[in-house]
């Protein structure tokens, strides 16, 4: 089996992985100076290919997240909430407003995410995702369009 973890941040799973005895992808992310965003058309080919035979994604939740959206607490002194995520906006832009810049860049990561979470299952693999049940992501149309169509669930 070959393994891919992608938003590695310290590659805790890839480094069991490896104990377990299957082979690993080094890990992208950029602590280890790989850019998932840059390397976008070449992760998308090797998928295509079948190179991996299961990928796993650590999506960055910072604007995903309950914290982020500053449910259950005020941010401090008064200051509104720095991401406008919820329920009736997904994917930002919550009451009418612009997406923030660090909104639509979350955007972009989960649809590349999605697209290529597509390529891997259509070629045979299996793919995973870390990000907390109460997320926003889940709620990405995206997202939620590739769980129909491949009878995915969140465990």
């Amino acid at each position: 089996m070959r393994f891919l973890e992608i938003y590695a941040g310290t590659a805790k799973l890839t480094h069991t992985v490896a104990e377990k005895g299957c082979e690993v992808a080094d890990p992208i992310d950029l602590r280890f100076r790989k850019d998932a965003q840059a390397m976008h058309a070449e992760l998308l080919a090797a998928a295509r290919c079948g190179k991996y035979d299961w990928v796993h994604w650590g999506l960055p939740c910072k604007t995903w997240c309950l914290q982020a959206r500053g449910a259950g607490t005020r941010r401090a002194q008064g200051r509104p909430r720095a991401h406008q995520r919820g329920p009736p906006a997904p994917m930002g832009g919550r009451d009418g407003l612009e997406p923030t810049e660090d909104e639509k860049l979350a955007n972009r990561q989960c649809e590349e995410m999605c697209e290529l979470m597509r390529a891997v299952l259509e070629s045979g693999g299996h793919v995973s995702l870390e990000n907390g049940w109460q997320s926003v992501l889940w709620q990405a149309p995206c997202l939620l369009e590739l769980c129909a169509d491949w009878q995915m669930y969140s465990v």
